[in-house]
C-alpha cells in the first residue's frame, strides 16, 4: 500500500508541467555539466518563428486599423448629423424671419429690402439643400 501511495506523490508530483520541466532543467545540467542558463528540451518549440512574430504582428496592426476605420466611419456619421441638424435649425430660423417680414408688410408690394431678404433665403435654402 505504501508503494501505492508514493505512486500518487510522484504522478501529483510530475502533474503540474511547470515544476517537471523546472526538474528536467536541473537534471539536465547536472547530467552535461552546461553552464548555460538557456531552457533545454524545447527544441523547435522554445521560440516563435520570426515569420510567426511579423505575422502576430501585421493581424494585430489590421484590427487596430480596422478599429480606427470603424470609429472614423463613426465620426464622421455624427459630425454629418451635427451638420443636417444645424442645416435645419438654419433653414427653420430664416423662414420665421421671412414670415416676419411678410407679416410686418401685411400684403404691401416687396420693397427692395424685402426682395434681398428673399432672394438671401432661396440662396441659403438652395445652399443647404
Amino acid at each position: 500500500m505504501s508503494e501505492s501511495n508514493e505512486q500518487e506523490e510522484s504522478t501529483s508530483a510530475a502533474a503540474d508541467p511547470v515544476e517537471e520541466d523546472q526538474a528536467f532543467q536541473e537534471t539536465y545540467l547536472e547530467a552535461t555539466g552546461a553552464k548555460s542558463s538557456k531552457s533545454r528540451g524545447h527544441g523547435y518549440m522554445s521560440t516563435h518563428s520570426n515569420k510567426r512574430i511579423l505575422q502576430d504582428r501585421l493581424e494585430d496592426q489590421a484590427k487596430e486599423i480596422h478599429r480606427l476605420q470603424q470609429l472614423m466611419a463613426q465620426k464622421d456619421a455624427e459630425k454629418e448629423a451635427e451638420k443636417q441638424e444645424l442645416a435645419a435649425k438654419l433653414k427653420q430660423e430664416l423662414m420665421q424671419e421671412v414670415r416676419i417680414m411678410m407679416a410686418q408688410n401685411n400684403n404691401l408690394l416687396p420693397t427692395e429690402e424685402v426682395m434681398h431678404e428673399i432672394r438671401l433665403y432661396n440662396f441659403l435654402y438652395n445652399v443647404l439643400n
